[in-house]
Protein backbone atom coordinates (compact mmCIF):
# COMPACT_ATOMS: atom_id res chain seq x y z
CA UNK A 1 0.00 0.00 0.00
CA UNK A 2 1.67 3.12 -1.19
CA UNK A 3 1.76 6.03 1.99
CA UNK A 4 0.60 9.34 -0.11
CA UNK A 5 2.03 12.93 1.28
CA UNK A 6 -0.58 14.84 2.60
CA UNK A 7 -0.76 18.43 1.56
CA UNK A 8 -3.29 21.15 3.02
CA UNK A 9 -5.85 22.41 0.88
CA UNK A 10 -4.63 26.58 0.82
CA UNK A 11 -7.24 27.66 -1.83
CA UNK A 12 -9.96 27.36 0.70
CA UNK A 13 -8.29 29.54 2.96
CA UNK A 14 -7.29 31.84 0.52
CA UNK A 15 -11.25 31.33 -0.64
CA UNK A 16 -12.11 32.44 2.92
CA UNK A 17 -9.90 35.07 3.36
CA UNK A 18 -11.57 36.75 -0.22
CA UNK A 19 -15.24 36.40 0.64
CA UNK A 20 -14.45 38.01 4.04
CA UNK A 21 -12.46 40.86 2.14
CA UNK A 22 -15.89 41.20 -0.21
CA UNK A 23 -17.62 41.19 2.61
CA UNK A 24 -15.61 44.26 4.42
CA UNK A 25 -15.84 46.20 0.57
CA UNK A 26 -19.34 45.97 0.76
CA UNK A 27 -19.73 46.80 4.56
CA UNK A 28 -17.83 49.97 3.35
CA UNK A 29 -19.28 50.85 0.26
CA UNK A 30 -22.81 50.43 2.52
CA UNK A 31 -24.59 53.85 4.16
CA UNK A 32 -24.69 52.39 7.66
CA UNK A 33 -24.29 54.72 11.06
CA UNK A 34 -20.87 54.52 12.10
CA UNK A 35 -21.94 52.54 15.39
CA UNK A 36 -23.35 49.46 13.39
CA UNK A 37 -19.96 50.10 11.10
CA UNK A 38 -18.32 49.13 13.76
CA UNK A 39 -19.77 46.42 15.30
CA UNK A 40 -20.53 44.97 11.44
CA UNK A 41 -16.11 44.93 11.14
CA UNK A 42 -15.77 43.57 14.99
CA UNK A 43 -18.45 40.38 13.43
CA UNK A 44 -16.52 40.24 10.28
CA UNK A 45 -13.28 39.98 11.93
CA UNK A 46 -14.79 37.35 14.39
CA UNK A 47 -15.98 35.15 11.29
CA UNK A 48 -12.47 35.59 9.68
CA UNK A 49 -11.34 34.54 12.99
CA UNK A 50 -13.54 31.10 13.32
CA UNK A 51 -12.96 30.22 9.07
CA UNK A 52 -9.45 30.40 9.91
CA UNK A 53 -9.28 28.01 13.26
CA UNK A 54 -11.48 25.85 11.16
CA UNK A 55 -9.62 25.34 8.19
CA UNK A 56 -6.43 25.03 10.58
CA UNK A 57 -8.09 22.42 12.56
CA UNK A 58 -9.33 20.72 9.38
CA UNK A 59 -5.51 20.67 7.82
CA UNK A 60 -3.40 20.16 10.78
CA UNK A 61 -2.65 16.69 9.94
CA UNK A 62 -1.82 17.90 6.41
CA UNK A 63 0.40 20.82 7.84
CA UNK A 64 1.93 18.08 10.35
CA UNK A 65 2.67 16.14 7.30
CA UNK A 66 4.21 18.60 5.14
CA UNK A 67 6.33 19.46 8.13
CA UNK A 68 7.36 15.90 9.00
CA UNK A 69 8.24 15.62 4.91
CA UNK A 70 10.36 18.84 5.00
CA UNK A 71 12.29 18.07 8.32
CA UNK A 72 13.31 14.43 7.20
CA UNK A 73 14.54 15.74 3.68
CA UNK A 74 16.81 18.66 5.46
CA UNK A 75 18.17 15.67 8.06
CA UNK A 76 18.49 13.37 4.89
CA UNK A 77 20.57 16.53 3.28
CA UNK A 78 22.28 17.14 6.33
CA UNK A 79 23.29 13.95 6.63
CA UNK A 80 24.63 13.42 3.00
CA UNK A 81 26.59 16.65 3.19
CA UNK A 82 28.46 14.99 6.44
CA UNK A 83 31.38 12.24 6.30
CA UNK A 84 31.19 9.26 7.05
CA UNK A 85 32.09 8.16 10.83
CA UNK A 86 33.39 4.33 11.88
CA UNK A 87 30.45 3.21 13.97
CA UNK A 88 32.92 2.47 17.31
CA UNK A 89 33.04 6.26 17.66
CA UNK A 90 29.59 6.96 17.67
CA UNK A 91 28.36 7.62 21.07
CA UNK A 92 25.87 4.84 22.73
CA UNK A 93 22.64 6.09 23.04
CA UNK A 94 19.90 4.69 25.11
CA UNK A 95 16.06 5.67 25.44
CA UNK A 96 14.18 7.77 23.28
CA UNK A 97 15.38 10.58 21.16
CA UNK A 98 13.01 13.45 21.86
CA UNK A 99 14.51 15.10 18.62
CA UNK A 100 13.33 12.49 16.09
CA UNK A 101 10.00 11.88 17.88
CA UNK A 102 7.56 13.11 14.82
CA UNK A 103 4.51 11.16 16.71
CA UNK A 104 3.99 14.09 19.25
CA UNK A 105 1.44 16.69 17.77
CA UNK A 106 2.47 19.97 20.37
CA UNK A 107 -1.11 20.14 21.22
CA UNK A 108 0.20 23.37 23.92
CA UNK A 109 1.04 24.86 21.61
CA UNK A 110 -2.03 24.84 19.23
CA UNK A 111 -4.16 26.13 22.61
CA UNK A 112 -1.74 28.69 23.61
CA UNK A 113 -1.96 30.14 19.52
CA UNK A 114 -6.00 30.06 20.10
CA UNK A 115 -5.85 31.88 23.49
CA UNK A 116 -3.01 34.87 22.48
CA UNK A 117 -5.16 35.11 19.57
CA UNK A 118 -8.46 35.16 21.52
CA UNK A 119 -7.00 38.12 24.05
CA UNK A 120 -6.16 39.92 21.21
CA UNK A 121 -9.33 40.03 19.48
CA UNK A 122 -11.27 41.09 23.26
CA UNK A 123 -8.23 43.93 23.56
CA UNK A 124 -9.38 45.60 20.23
CA UNK A 125 -13.42 44.82 21.38
CA UNK A 126 -12.77 46.93 24.62
CA UNK A 127 -10.58 49.41 22.68
CA UNK A 128 -13.42 49.98 20.56
CA UNK A 129 -15.76 50.10 23.20
CA UNK A 130 -13.57 53.17 24.88
CA UNK A 131 -14.24 54.99 21.86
Amino acid sequence: MKKSLMHPKWWLLYLSIACVLGLFWLEVKSSFSETIHTWIEIGLVIILYGLVMIWLDANQKALFSEERQWRKQKLFLNTMDTPQTIQGNLPKQTGNNPAHDTGNQPDGQVWAGWLISLMGLITAFLKIQDK
